[in-house]
């Protein structure tokens, strides 16, 4: 994966659910060590937002700076003009790696689904 820093191997995990045809995706990549570690990792995050929305064709949609068990983090949601689908994002950054949360298609009957996939994710070390 290509990014403003340098090539990083992102390492994805998808699970989707045919019950609900909801696909529930984690993502994270590791920067080259002190590549990063001393920017902003709202920048950080907001970059890796805006590719993103480009790579998938997205709507332009903001997000919403959070922290997630004292780590900095961004969540939102994203409209794919291709599929009138929404799909549901949060990153969160420690130190030198970017973890991503994903799921979709956003709908009614899947919403509270997504939000305990999306808020059930901790680091542990």
């Amino acid at each position: 994966m290509k990014t403003g820093y340098s090539a990083v191997t992102a390492h994805v995990f998808t699970y989707k659910d045919t019950k609900s045809n909801t696909a529930f995706q984690i993502l994270y990549a590791d920067y080259p060590a002190g590549g990063i570690g001393k920017t902003d990792p709202t920048i950080r995050m907001a970059k890796a937002w805006d590719g993103i929305v480009q790579g998938v064709g997205a709507e332009p949609n903001d997000f919403r700076k959070l922290k997630v068990d004292g780590y900095p983090a961004i969540d939102g949601e994203v409209g794919i003009r291709a599929s009138g689908e929404w799909l549901r994002i949060r990153m969160i950054v420690d130190s030198e790696r970017l973890y991503m949360l994903s799921a979709m298609p956003i709908r009614p009957e899947n919403t509270k689904a997504i939000d305990a996939f999306i808020s059930s994710f901790a680091i542990t070390k």
